[in-house]
């Protein structure tokens, strides 16, 4: 795929414009945030739906469409910091998770393979590392 799948829905025809931008007014980057955020991106999908026959933006409706953002560049650097910051710390998280899915998934075919070829015993109880020092504690208290 030339493109992530985070850009779509999206419009292609034979009508291409080049946004080209003043960067002593928005850095290219921003605006390109700006302009695949979801606020946005439903806002331009919406005006490519107002043509008649054919969804798609027409120069003109590119030419008035206006967008919000700060005025100084030193502002607009200073966001897409944040935002690469709060990007990195939820692709971080999401490998967390992803790791901690592949080991349930691997813990449940281990316990459902124990218990199908009968090494499972009905009092065997599968608690994380960290809590074995404390499940044991708890069931010698509750003897």
């Amino acid at each position: 795929m030339l493109f992530q799948k985070k850009f779509l829905p999206a419009r292609v025809n034979q009508h291409v414009s080049i946004i080209r931008v003043k960067k002593e007014i928005i850095d290219p980057n921003f605006l390109n945030l700006l302009l695949t955020s979801k606020f946005y991106k439903d806002q331009l999908l919406f005006t490519g739906e107002q043509g008649a026959t054919r969804e798609n933006l027409t120069k003109a409706q590119l030419e008035v469409f206006s967008i919000a953002f700060p005025k100084s560049l030193k502002e607009q650097k200073s966001l897409m910091n944040k935002l690469d910051s709060i990007s990195a710390e939820t692709q971080k998280l999401e490998a967390i998770y992803q790791q901690k899915i592949n080991d349930l998934e691997a813990l449940k075919k281990s316990v459902l393979q124990k218990a199908f070829s009968g090494e499972l015993k009905t009092n065997e109880v599968i608690v994380n590392s960290n809590d074995v020092s404390n499940t044991s504690k708890k069931k010698q208290n509750h003897q």
